[in-house]
């Protein structure tokens, strides 16, 4: 994800932002922030690839607000029921990607996340104020992608190159991006247990390394 300062663009709104999107190696969730109108600003450039404008100076909880609906435009609002951790292993007669493979690579680190955030989450009253709530969308989000991978999995004619196709690239990309950057929001509340702390810096760590693995098939497709 990337942040745009309104306040500090000098040209045309429009170029610049069309300069961003074509500077970025792959799709990029953005976040505005602005001393402005924020409601005009934010309907003018929310098909430019801003998903949220917020005012400044903003508050974590503010920060953590846009931040949200940038990553997970479509998540429950806050005061609802967090989402339920669901097991890993895919339905009944079908089996996750096998060992081999880059479905099978995204499939092991996918296992490993949920381990961790199976461990994490009754800790999840201790990762601050807003940190249940955001604990619960990377719940979401990781269990987003497990569907996904069981999902492709299901049409053995397509499996092996599932990755080459763009979409489902982007698809991937904007999931582990919701793990990675809601963890990294937990992070930044203070007074985390070092053991948890630890625990979201190996989900980083795999997320980086999915992410890799989506960026070497983008080139394998080329």
């Amino acid at each position: 994800m990337g942040i745009i300062d309104f306040d500090g663009l000098r040209g045309d709104l429009w170029e610049i932002l069309e300069k961003t999107r074509q500077a970025t190696a792959k799709p990029t969730p953005l976040l505005g922030i602005s001393t402005g109108d924020v409601e005009s600003l934010a309907q003018a450039v929310k098909n430019r690839g801003v998903g949220e404008v917020i005012s400044k100076p903003f508050s974590s909880e503010s920060l953590a607000s846009g931040v949200r609906m940038v990553l997970q435009p479509d998540a429950p609002a806050p005061g609802q029921s967090a989402p339920v951790l669901r097991a890993v292993s895919p339905p009944a007669g079908v089996e996750g990607p096998g060992p081999g493979g880059p479905m099978g690579a995204l499939w092991q680190m996918m296992t490993e996340i949920r381990s961790i955030v199976e461990w994490l989450q009754p800790q999840a009253s201790e990762f601050g104020e807003e940190g249940p709530e955001l604990f619960g969308y990377i719940i979401s989000s990781s269990q987003q992608i497990v569907d996904r991978l069981v999902e492709i999995k299901a049409d053995p004619a397509t499996v092996d190159h599932a990755l080459y196709d763009k979409g489902t690239r982007h698809d991937f990309r904007n999931m582990i991006g919701s793990v990675t950057g809601f963890s990294e929001l937990i992070l930044m509340e203070p007074g985390i247990p070092i053991d948890a702390q630890r625990g979201f810096k190996r989900i980083r760590q795999l997320s980086a390394s999915f992410v890799s693995v989506l960026d070497e098939q983008k080139a394998q497709a080329a």
